[in-house]
């Protein structure tokens, strides 16, 4: 019988309409075939668990009026296993010697010319990369260029960090989990790609202006942290503290039901926060018609993210390895 430390969820506010893109089968459909065709799975029991997750059914929750849904699949699908690759190894210490070598190999596929990578890829995951970069890159600016490639090239890097936190066995500190969950959550990735989805890059100036960043920055914690609380019962299973809800309880001692619900507290603040920021923005010089669309954007993907993490099989199959062993879907694909 498998022990979840979390038998219910609290409830976790969300004001932001959830919608669906009309292509979410279409969506759904072409991820699998993508999967396969680059090889993210290998084995039936990857394959299962990869379409059980639904990473169409994510793009089309996330973003249900981008234009090029299939495209914005195969990036959710790429982030979850890519992700997989360190979180579900059960000697993920083996994993982190791959993460210099992986970052240098993403970095230099994500050439602002679009240029070729200067060597074949050496995995499903980086070919599958080249592939996607040149047909999300063309229509942006230079400038979106750089601040994608330098948001995903640290959400590699950060991994090291994943690994030496799991290798202490207790949750970091709150200090240190922060700045931490706000890249190893690919967020920011995310909300270039709101821009991609909509097919027109916003000014470097105005992504960097202080009210959008505040916007961005609540919008990124509310993501991680409803990511967390609903995830808690399968990072548990595998050994990892890299959870808010397990990071509160250590630092106040409470019980599993107790930090999830302050957890939960902290998103309905972290929503007003974004709330209030979105406000004084709309109000600031910077507004403009395309930044409202991504703005409206990013509060349907915070509330089709929700959605799709309380329906996914990804949070709810969870299976039980013994200590330095894999799960039976692990695929080893870097």
């Amino acid at each position: 019988m498998q022990h979840h430390v979390l038998s219910q969820l609290p409830p976790i506010p969300c004001p932001f309409p959830s919608l669906v893109h009309p292509a979410a089968d279409l969506a759904e459909a072409h991820v699998r075939y993508y999967g396969r065709r680059f090889g993210l799975v290998t084995t039936p029991a990857s394959g299962e668990r990869f379409d059980r997750a639904g990473y169409g059914l994510f793009a089309a929750r996330t973003s249900p009026t981008a234009c090029d849904i299939e495209l914005l699949a195969e990036w959710a699908a790429w982030l979850f296993v890519f992700d997989d690759e360190f979180d579900e190894s059960g000697r993920p210490h083996e994993r982190a010697l791959l993460v210099d070598e992986v970052r240098d190999e993403v970095r230099a596929i994500l050439t602002p010319d679009l240029g070729p990578p200067p060597r074949h890829p050496r995995n499903a995951l980086t070919a599958a990369l080249a592939d996607m970069w040149p047909r999300t890159a063309r229509r942006m600016t230079h400038g979106w260029r750089l601040r994608f490639a330098g948001h995903l090239c640290a959400f590699v890097d950060i991994y090291r960090t994943e690994i030496a936190n799991r290798r202490f066995g207790d949750p970091p500190s709150f200090e240190h989990y922060l700045p931490f969950r706000r890249v190893i959550g690919a967020v920011d990735t995310c909300w270039d790609m709101i821009e991609a989805a909509q097919g027109e890059s916003l000014p470097e100036d105005v992504v960097g202006h202080p009210l959008c960043q505040a916007v961005r920055l609540a919008a990124n914690d509310v993501s991680c942290w409803t990511n967390d609380i609903i995830s808690l019962n399968k990072e548990h299973a595998r050994g990892d503290m890299n959870n808010i809800v397990a990071v509160l309880r250590h630092a106040h001692g409470l019980d599993w039901p107790e930090a999830a619900e302050r957890a939960a507290g902290m998103v309905a603040v972290r929503t007003q926060d974004y709330l209030a920021a979105r406000r004084a923005l709309a109000e600031s010089p910077v507004s403009t018609a395309h930044l409202e669309r991504c703005l409206d954007a990013m509060s349907h993907w915070m509330a089709g993210s929700r959605m799709w993490h309380l329906w996914s099989h990804r949070y709810r199959d969870i299976e039980h390895a013994p200590p330095l062993e894999d799960p039976s879907y692990y695929d080893p694909l870097l």
